[in-house]
This record gives structure tokens, C-alpha cells and sequence, in this order.
């Protein structure tokens, strides 16, 4: 299998000391073979599998493949050929030499074999390498690539999968963008590229939840998944809202395949309130929903619908639930349900996964009802029971 002799780029490569790898090296080696494991999406029960296949290549010495020497005439037309499909599956596992001679070839100076490489929009560290040595010529390049391309590149470039760049590189990234001219031809890319890295890594621009609300091993992914759904909603952290302010609940949903949505209901004094509904046209990428964003006019409720809530979240004994408990279902299809409060000084937030399907226990299903209350207040519905 994988004949070509052509390995992992980067750093000495995971296959060799089979270390852990990050989502791109699994895809880069093993998907490219195993078609299944070749995402960006992959959930925790295909990833540790993959990851185990992975293990089981390393310990064969199936992946520690040496590089030989390519030209980059012939890196450039193996690439070509499998970005234009001319070649099978097969023929086009482990491209990540040619990748090399091509990155190579651009930090020599070679600028020319830039468009070439943005067909790999998995290429964070290059791209972001790119941006801070010659963010003119990155930046007119992507310019010239058609609006889903240049997302695609920005996104790429923002962070991988699951994780935040670093604070210094981030920062580093956002002030060469900020950087740019209003009268620049490059703004509009520009743009796009801020866009795309304030969201992939707004956990680290804005605190959305208090320190210490997530508290399992999977804290810092729960921090950084929920933060960036948060800011594409182009939603405010609740907990930090003056206590003067009006009380406010907003019910989070961030499905696996379906669309994501936030509906927020805001209570007045007299009792009655308004709801207002967004949510995000789906497209390919992690999380799925990262289109358009749509936000309809807010919608007014009367104080009886306002207490028929208060009365499904005391059954659901929301304000002494425990902000996140453990599942068996976390990462298979679904989706995290997230409950936020705040009413004067008090703050609180739950979340769950798939409530009322994995516990059919009253206060689980309660909290689903009141989370699916406050999206019928908002004409809106969920299908099936998750």
C-alpha cells in the first residue's frame, strides 16, 4: 500500500516516532488510504479508531516512508493531476513530499507555486508562515481566487480542527490583517482572513464563560468549540452583563450534522419579553454551520409565556443542575444543547447532550422542554428528539 515513498512533512513527522497526531497529519497519512478516516470532522468514536489504525500502521513501519527526490516540475503535475481528479485515489495517497518540494521551493522565493499549494487548505502552519513573512503577496494572490476558495484558505489559516492557534501567533496574524489599507486592493481578503481567525479562535479574544465553568478533560475543547459558535452567532458573553441589566436566557443548540441556532429571550420588568432567533446556513467544515448568518426580527411574548418557561426551568431544577455531566452519547450524532442565565448578579449555565434521550429522568426532560420553549416562542422547531 502507498507506494510513491512519499512521508508526512513536518517537524520529523509523527509516523516515525508514532507519537499522537493532530487531525491534519491523521488525514495527511492514513485518510488519503482509508478514505473514512479523511476529514476534518471526524467525532471521537471514528477518530479513536482511525488513531488506533494509525498505531497499528506505525508499528508495521507502513507510514515511515523516506521522501526521494522530486523535482518541482514533477511535485506541481502530481499535484495538478489529483487536485483536477485526474488520478485515482490511490495515486494520489501521500502527497505530502510533493507538498514539501512545493513549500520548499516557495520560501526559497519562489512565489509562483503559491496558487498550487492553496488547494490544500489544511496547510495552517505554511499559510500562516506565508501571511507573516509576505502578507502583500498572500494576500493578492488569495484575492484572485473566488469568494468559497478564499474562505476556505482563511479558515485553513485561522487554526486546525479542534484547536486554537497560540496567543503570540494569533495576535500576530490579527495585527497583519488589521494592518491593511481601506484603499487596498488586499482589504476585502484582508477581511475575510480576520473574520475567519477571530472566530476559529475566540476563546482567546473574549471570555464567554466564566473561569472554571468546564471542568472534565474535554474543558478546553468544550471552552473553544462552544466560544466559536458563540462568535459566529456574533453573540456577547452573558456573564459579564451589568447587573442592572434586563434578565436574559439564551439556549445554544450546536448539532453534528443539523443547523445550529441561538434563540435569546429577554425578560422586562412588567414580565413580558421578547426572543430573537439566528442561525447559520450549513456548508462543509467544523462545525458544519458556517454560512451566512440570518437573523429575522425579534419576536414579542406575553408574561404568560414567560412564566410557562419559569415553570418548566423549576421542574428542571435549572439553577442547582450542575453545569456539564458526563455522557456516553458525547461525539456520536447529535447535538449539545447549551442553557444560559442571568438574572441581576446570578449567572448560570448548563449543557447538555442530547437531553432527554440519554436520561428520561424529569429534570433532563424538563430542560429539554424549556430549551425547546424558548425556540417555539421563536417559531422555530427542532426534528426528531435531538
Amino acid at each position: 500500500m502507498g507506494g510513491g515513498g512519499e512521508g508526512l512533512r513536518g517537524g520529523g513527522g509523527w509516523y516515525k516516532s508514532c507519537e499522537f497526531p493532530t487531525t491534519r497529519e491523521l488525514s495527511a497519512t492514513v485518510g488519503k488510504q482509508f478514505p473514512q478516516c479523511y476529514s476534518s470532522t471526524l467525532d471521537r468514536m471514528k477518530l479513536r479508531a482511525c488513531v488506533l489504525l494509525a498505531a497499528s500502521l506505525c508499528s508495521a513501519g507502513l507510514l515511515a516512508q523516506s521522501p526521494g527526490a522530486i523535482s518541482k516540475e514533477s511535485a506541481l503535475a502530481r499535484l495538478h493531476s489529483c487536485t483536477q481528479g485526474k488520478w485515482s485515489d490511490r495515486e494520489c495517497s501521500n502527497l505530502n513530499a510533493s507538498l514539501d518540494v512545493l513549500i520548499d521551493a516557495y520560501r526559497s522565493g519562489d512565489k509562483s507555486v503559491l496558487p498550487e499549494l492553496f488547494n490544500f487548505s489544511y496547510l495552517t502552519e505554511f499559510f500562516d508562515d506565508a501571511i507573516l513573512s509576505d502578507p502583500d503577496g498572500f494576500l493578492s494572490a488569495l484575492g484572485t481566487l473566488p469568494a468559497g476558495s478564499q474562505k476556505a484558505i482563511a479558515e485553513g489559516a485561522a487554526g486546525e480542527p479542534f484547536r486554537a492557534l497560540r496567543m503570540d501567533r494569533c495576535l500576530a496574524l490579527k495585527a497583519v490583517f488589521e494592518a491593511v489599507p481601506a484603499s487596498s486592493p488586499n482589504r476585502v481578503p484582508a477581511d475575510i482572513c480576520l473574520r475567519a481567525l477571530k472566530e476559529h479562535n475566540a476563546s482567546l479574544f473574549l471570555d464567554y464563560f466564566p473561569p472554571d465553568t468546564f471542568t472534565g478533560s474535554a474543558a478546553k475543547l468544550k471552552t473553544y468549540q462552544f466560544s466559536r459558535v458563540l462568535y459566529g452567532f456574533d453573540e456577547s458573553p452573558l456573564w459579564r452583563n451589568p447587573p442592572d441589566s434586563k434578565e436574559t436566557w439564551r439556549f445554544t443548540y450546536i448539532g453534528t450534522w443539523g443547523r445550529s441556532r441561538t434563540v435569546t429571550l429577554s425578560v422586562r420588568r412588567d414580565g413580558t419579553g421578547t426572543v430573537q432567533l439566528k442561525w447559520r446556513d450549513p456548508e462543509t467544515g467544523n462545525p458544519p454551520e458556517t454560512g451566512n448568518l440570518h437573523v429575522p426580527a425579534p419576536i414579542e411574548i406575553s408574561a404568560d409565556q414567560v412564566r410557562r418557561f419559569y415553570k418548566t426551568l423549576r421542574k428542571a431544577e435549572f439553577w442547582e443542575a450542575p453545569s456539564e455531566v458526563r455522557s456516553k452519547r458525547l461525539g456520536l450524532d447529535g447535538a449539545e444543547w447549551l442553557l444560559e442565565g442571568v438574572t441581576g448578579s446570578r449567572y448560570h449555565l448548563v449543557t447538555r447532550w442530547c437531553p432527554g434521550v440519554e436520561s428520561k429522568s424529569v429534570q433532563s426532560l424538563a430542560f429539554a422542554d424549556a430549551c425547546r420553549l424558548l425556540l417555539e416562542f421563536a417559531s422555530d422547531s427542532l426534528e426528531g428528539e435531538c
